[in-house]
């Protein structure tokens, strides 16, 4: 399989442990967040957060920083030479997100409920409750 150029228009690998990406500067999210190099960051941060608990968290385990050299530059620091990390990128648990979008969802969170429960019976009733938090 190669790689053909998307949302990074050209990458190159620095040294064993460095890689620089230039994003293309005419994309943006459906929610009209513009793709930069902050969405990058703030997508690969939330995949990578222990509290987010994303099942593809280990895909990104060997990146060490994520840095915006410019708007449109990011530069991925892994703690070891890691040789199939642009194929991790390109896998769809490396999906960009609009930062947009991300600071949304930490705003919302949904809190199940106990509707219902009948003591003496192995019978109970859950629901949501969603909450917006400030």
């Amino acid at each position: 399989m190669e790689l053909q150029p998307a949302l990074a228009e050209d990458w190159e690998q620095i040294d064993e442990y460095t890689w620089e990406f230039y994003l293309t500067e005419d994309a943006e999210f459906t929610d009209g967040t513009p793709f930069n190099a902050d969405a990058v960051i703030a997508t690969l941060e939330r995949v990578t957060d222990p509290e987010e608990a994303s099942p593809r968290a280990f895909m990104y385990d060997m990146i060490e920083e994520v840095n915006a050299l410019d708007d449109y530059t990011v530069e991925i620091v892994t703690e070891y030479p890691f040789a199939p990390l642009l194929a991790h990128l390109a896998h769809d648990g490396g999906g960009m997100i609009s930062p947009t979008a991300i600071e949304q969802k930490r705003r919302e969170t949904i809190t199940w409920i106990l509707i219902r429960w009948v003591q003496g019976r192995l019978s109970w009733t859950i629901g949501r409750k969603e909450m917006k938090l400030c």
